[in-house]
């Protein structure tokens, strides 16, 4: 029974050592995405704030800018209505589209995957509650892991006082 009892003192330190292991090395993983959700959406944030404002939805029918209200109508070869705009603004149209498409890839759908495929739960959260939902499971064997000393150890029973009553669970 000692033998057994060694077995299984030797498998639950192999699991637990594993698991934080395991636990460790997510946590990097974790902190990378989170990294690079706060990078991409500061390097979004900042190159949005350089671009020009003019973009196709602000140009009223004349091809004007409202916000430009002093200055003359451009004049292109597109037609009244058209909502023409310039090359720079194009450009800038375009610049701002790669961004947020960079932000969403790079930044955003990693970290959401992350978390929402359940490898979160399952490489952080689940390895950290494993001593104590083992130590849970040994209370009726009076005895518990732990985890610093790597070994079972022996715990007290625990006696209800005597003059409260008893109610088990169905």
């Amino acid at each position: 029974q000692l033998d057994d009892v060694r077995l299984f003192e030797g498998n639950i330190r192999t699991t637990a050592a594993s698991l934080q292991r395991l636990r460790r090395r997510y946590i990097c993983v974790c902190g990378l995405l989170a990294l690079s959700f706060v990078f991409w959406t500061w390097k979004l944030r900042s190159d949005l704030l350089q671009l020009p404002a003019t973009s196709p939805a602000v140009l009223d029918d004349s091809g004007t800018d409202p916000n430009r209200a002093g200055e003359q109508p451009s004049t292109s070869s597109a037609p009244p209505g058209a909502g023409s705009m310039s090359g720079e603004a194009a450009i800038a149209v375009s610049k701002r589209a790669s961004l947020w498409a960079a932000w969403a890839t790079c930044g955003v759908f990693p970290l959401l995957f992350f978390l929402a495929s359940g490898l979160y739960r399952s490489t952080i959260v689940e390895p950290a509650l494993f001593v104590s939902r083992l130590n849970r499971g040994l209370v009726h064997f009076n005895v518990a892991y732990s985890n610093e000393e790597g070994r079972l150890l022996r715990t007290d029973r625990k006696r209800p006082p005597f003059n409260r009553t008893m109610r088990f669970r169905a």
